[in-house]
């Protein structure tokens, strides 16, 4: 923390890269699995994000600490999106366009970060987009909570999340 002694790094750190799923604290719910047992976006984080054979539940939070190595001024970035129906989309395609199952309107996902607030919604005006989310904060640790919730049972529609990246600004020590 900020009344730490200084603490001297033989290189500034490089930025870190949070899978949120990966570096939860906290017990994952059953619809959340890590991407990387899911083929498709594997730096996302989403709704029912794991085999097939799950049970389909419509809501699920991930939620944790990250630590940092060193006390400072910190950037983080992430985005939020959710796919868009279109009759001409390759059935392989899953962002930004999906020819299957069409989202539904109602698909949220909130969050905070650091005591940041975050809500996405997966209406019209977001079918398709990306949303980044840009922030700073002072400290030495990520804390995070994200809540997904959808009313479709279809994992394709489904909005996600990506991956953040966490650069140091500044640190606290003296020159």
């Amino acid at each position: 923390g900020r009344d730490s002694p200084p603490v001297h790094l033989a290189a500034l750190p490089k930025p870190s890269t949070i899978y949120w799923v990966k570096h939860a604290t906290t017990e994952l719910s059953s619809t959340i699995q890590p991407a990387s047992s899911f083929p498709p976006l594997a730096a996302e984080t989403k709704l029912d994000n794991g085999p097939a054979t799950l049970p389909c539940n419509l809501e699920g939070t991930v939620a944790g600490v990250f630590k940092l190595p060193v006390f400072g001024t910190w950037a983080i970035q992430y985005y939020l999106a959710g796919p868009k129906w279109s009759p001409i989309a390759p059935p392989t395609m899953e962002f930004p366009l999906i020819s299957g199952a069409r989202p539904t309107y109602n698909d949220t996902i909130t969050g905070e970060v650091n005591g940041y607030k975050v809500h996405y919604t997966n209406d019209n005006m977001a079918h398709g987009k990306k949303f980044v989310h840009m922030h700073t904060f002072e400290g030495d640790e990520v804390r995070f909570s994200w809540q997904f919730y959808s009313s479709s049972p279809d994992r394709s529609t489904h909005p996600f999340l990506s991956h953040a990246e966490v650069t140091l600004l500044k640190d606290q020590n003296p020159p």
